[in-house]
């Protein structure tokens, strides 16, 4: 399959909006995929006394991040 740019004649300007646009798409989706791994939320859990950082997911699983320490 032939490129886009090869079968369409453009002047340069519009050849170099259209890689501008181009490359903006591309990292916006690299964006969108990368930023699915940081969906959910945080929130602290006290457990016999002790605070804990949970991590919670979309799909309501939970992780503990570690105890609340004084610093």
């Amino acid at each position: 399959m032939k490129n886009y740019l090869e079968s369409l004649e453009i002047g340069p300007d519009a050849a170099r909006q259209y890689i501008d646009a181009r490359s903006a798409f591309v990292e916006l989706e690299r964006s969108k995929k990368n930023a699915l791994q940081y969906r959910g939320g945080m929130v602290w859990k006290t457990v016999d006394g002790k605070g804990y950082l949970i991590r919670t997911s979309t799909t309501g699983g939970q992780k503990s991040l570690g105890r609340r320490t004084v610093e």
